[in-house]
């Protein structure tokens, strides 16, 4: 799913969001056609490095810019350490809030206007991105 982002940092109460690690040096808002692809996950330690590992190949091989955040929505399992051994960002609720919750925080973090979503377990095939 690709859309606009256009929900305000305000939207999200960020005392309950810890920032694991920082936009890429450079990343700055702005028009370019580069993507922001936000993966809300819950427990997905055992699902979440194949998940990324493809979406990265996908978007290599289709010439494709993108930063890749994972929100980590309170996971009790290795979720967020799988995610950042992937080298993408990472985002972590401290309690369980919801796929909503996690989406309202990745989306207005996104570096990017343009910002697709998928699941953490591949359950959305992200193969459409592309077009």
């Amino acid at each position: 799913m690709l859309y606009r982002a256009s929900i305000s940092a305000s939207a999200v109460r960020l005392a309950e969001v810890d920032f694991i690690n920082k936009p890429p040096a450079g990343a700055t808002r702005s028009m370019s056609e580069s993507i922001s692809i936000v993966i809300p996950a819950y427990n997905e330690g055992n699902a979440i490095g194949d998940t990324l590992s493809e979406l990265k190949t996908m978007l290599s091989c289709n010439g494709i810019e993108a930063e890749i955040i994972v929100v980590d929505d309170g996971s009790s399992d290795d979720t967020s350490k799988v995610a950042l051994q992937s080298g993408v960002r990472v985002l972590r609720h401290f309690s369980n809030r919801g796929y909503g919750a996690a989406l309202k925080t990745g989306i207005p973090a996104a570096s990017n206007q343009i910002v697709a979503m998928t699941d953490a377990d591949g359950t959305y095939p992200f193969r459409y991105i592309p077009d």
